[in-house]
């Protein structure tokens, strides 16, 4: 996934480049070939170091990035789930806006929120199962450092549309349900 198309991306052949006569020396040959050698190792290394100077080819500098971020990964989390943090507080907009939230929400589920501006707060609608208590609690954390400080909200898992809404969370204010192998616990 190596964004360097601008860099030769096969094995070098120096020998390609000259008469053909010098390739049947065999001193010279073995030197093209040592040439060709140390070429493509300098060639590999370029690109990996250029594939880490962007988060969406990033390997080894992804501890760099969540670093210099402020972020703390958890042994389970991939590469991928990592960028996407990554890109996410990149990307952080000052404001708190309701595309904004729902990106969250997005980033560790599938859902969406809905304002109750007369009662300041608003409700997370996810498909997330609730014995899940680590995902959940990382999107409990994301909506607490985010959400605007006088909104509360309230979490409903599990949904699915079949024309009608069935919720199977339970509302409740400033606080988000989880449910654990312990029974129902409250955060909040």
């Amino acid at each position: 996934m190596s964004a360097n198309d601008w860099m030769r991306q096969s094995r070098m052949d120096i020998l390609k480049y000259l008469p053909n006569f010098l390739s049947k020396a065999p001193m010279f040959h073995c030197a093209a070939e040592t040439c060709n050698e140390e070429h493509d190792r300098l060639r590999l290394a370029l690109q990996d170091l250029a594939d880490n100077f962007f988060v969406n080819t990033a390997t080894w500098a992804l501890p760099l990035y969540e670093s210099f971020l402020g972020i703390k990964p958890s042994d389970g989390d991939s590469d991928e789930f990592r960028r996407q943090r990554i890109l996410f507080k990149l990307q952080h907009v000052d404001v708190s806006t309701k595309d904004f939230m729902n990106s969250i929400i997005n980033l560790y589920s599938v859902g969406h929120i809905e304002e109750v501006n007369e009662e300041y707060y608003f409700k997370v609608y996810c498909i997330m199962n609730g014995k899940d208590t680590t995902t959940l609690q990382k999107l409990i954390t994301q909506l607490n450092i985010y959400k605007p400080a006088h909104l509360g909200y309230a979490i409903y898992l599990g949904y699915s549309w079949n024309g009608r809404i069935h919720w199977n969370g339970e509302a409740t204010f400033s606080t988000a349900t989880i449910v654990s192998k312990k029974g129902v616990m409250t955060n909040g």
